[in-house]
């Protein structure tokens, strides 16, 4: 037991004081990633793009390193790592629409992890520009110019000779602007720019042409005398629109009624085959002497007012006899 023991002493021994294991090398690290700082603009017409890159602190001296490129996770370009902080990612190609842009740091540890991408959007398509309204001829000195862009561009609208005409632009796109017309054709330039500056003009033609929107009212009797109250007022429309047309069946007729002392007094009728009577207004004893005013009000589906007045008169007394001839 003696002899075991002292070679269990003399092995400890040995231990204590012989050479210390060799130690394993570990190698370089894998290097950390770099930092892509944002893009100047989010959007471009271009093809390429520079961005800048920072290089990660600390990294061993002794090596050399490089920087590979992706742009939508595909390897674009390499290039070695430049002895500065920070410097420029050159020329980097762009696809049409969003590209997802990173980098990895390549050195004798290995490859790093990819960086934070950068994104930009590449936009090298001109700004659609739709008129929506007014498609067809219109009647009225005054229109309102609607139509659609890209989301985001603005809008120049200008006449044929040039001047600007004031207009709104939503973020959707969707424009409007007031027109002054003249009867005939009216010229609209319309331009447009997007934010990665791709322009675009269309010139659109507004015309307008001569109405023969009229209408004509009638009032019957004309004369009414007190002797023969109470006495019933027809009112008649005949109603024509711009092509010279019956107005439209189911269009309303507003009628007025403005005694000489009260106040007006409104009712409705619907025309058909260009036509409209009312016989609603009856005059009773008491009502005031003098020119009673009768208005006859329709509106087309364009725009366009037609209005008419007439008169009638209620007199005092009983007509006169016509007498012997």
């Amino acid at each position: 037991m003696l002899l075991v023991g002292g070679s269990i002493a003399f092995a400890s021994q040995n231990l204590q004081h012989g050479n210390p294991p060799a130690q394993i090398d570990p190698g370089p690290p894998v290097p950390p990633p770099l930092t892509i700082l944002p893009p100047s603009s989010a959007v471009t017409r271009a093809d390429t793009i520079d961005l800048t890159a920072m290089t990660p602190p600390d990294l061993r001296s002794d090596q050399q390193y490089s920087v590979r490129i992706f742009v939508n996770d595909q390897q674009s370009s390499r290039m070695d790592l430049p002895d500065q902080q920070q410097f420029t990612l050159r020329n980097v190609p762009l696809s049409e629409g969003l590209n997802s842009i990173s980098t990895t740091l390549v050195g004798a540890g290995g490859e790093s992890v990819r960086s934070t991408a950068a994104t930009v959007t590449r936009d090298d398509i001109a700004p659609d520009i739709r008129v929506l309204e007014p498609t067809g001829t219109v009647y009225t000195d005054s229109e309102t110019l609607t139509g659609t862009t890209e989301p985001g561009a603005d809008i120049q609208i200008s006449d044929g000779a040039g001047h600007e005409i004031a207009s709104s632009v939503n973020s959707d796109g969707r424009f409007s602007a007031d027109m002054n017309l003249h009867v005939g054709d009216n010229n609209v330039i319309l331009r447009s720019t997007d934010i990665a500056g791709n322009h675009a003009s269309t010139t659109y033609t507004i015309v307008r042409g001569s109405s023969s929107a009229n209408i004509e009212l009638t009032v019957t009797p004309t004369d009414v005398y007190a002797a023969d109250l109470p006495a019933t007022i027809e009112l008649s429309v005949d109603a024509r629109d711009e092509l010279g047309r019956p107005v439209a069946d189911g269009t309303q007729v507003i009628f007025g009624i403005s005694p000489p002392t009260r106040e007006t007094t409104t009712y409705t009728a619907t025309i058909s085959n260009g036509r409209a009577h009312f016989n609603g207004v009856t005059l009773e004893s008491g009502d005031a002497n003098g020119s009673w005013l009768a208005t006859a009000l329709v509106t087309l589906p364009s725009g366009i007012e037609l209005r008419a007045d007439a008169s009638f008169n209620l007199r005092a007394g009983a007509p006169k006899s016509p007498g012997p001839r």
